[in-house]
């Protein structure tokens, strides 16, 4: 009987390993994913925070009273846009992949 008891023992922990071992991997490869999505999102949204600025300085003189009639957080807000319609984009991306990856 302990020799049946050990053999289970050994077998149930080999698959649990194997196990362990399968899904260590894949939660590398996702947060991989995640870490490099959430760099380059951070990056495009610093960059449209810029352009938006540069074009306020570089218009001819005068030409800042058309930027009259917006409000002065009109950049946080577009800045803020672009990064809610990125980051569904990349949630949406993820959970493709993680999909793909796990299933």
């Amino acid at each position: 009987m302990p020799i049946f008891v050990t053999l289970f023992t050994s077998i149930f922990t080999w698959i649990m390993s194997i196990f362990a071992l399968f899904l260590t991997k894949k939660f590398a490869q996702v947060a991989a994913v995640v870490t490099a999505m959430t760099a380059l999102t951070a990056g495009l949204v610093a960059l449209f925070t810029g352009l938006l600025t540069g074009i306020q300085a570089s218009l001819p003189p005068g030409g800042e009273l058309a930027f009259a009639m917006l409000p002065p957080n009109t950049t946080p807000c577009l800045g803020a846009y672009a990064s809610s319609v990125i980051a569904k984009w990349v949630y949406d991306w993820n959970h493709k992949i993680i999909q793909y990856t796990l299933f």
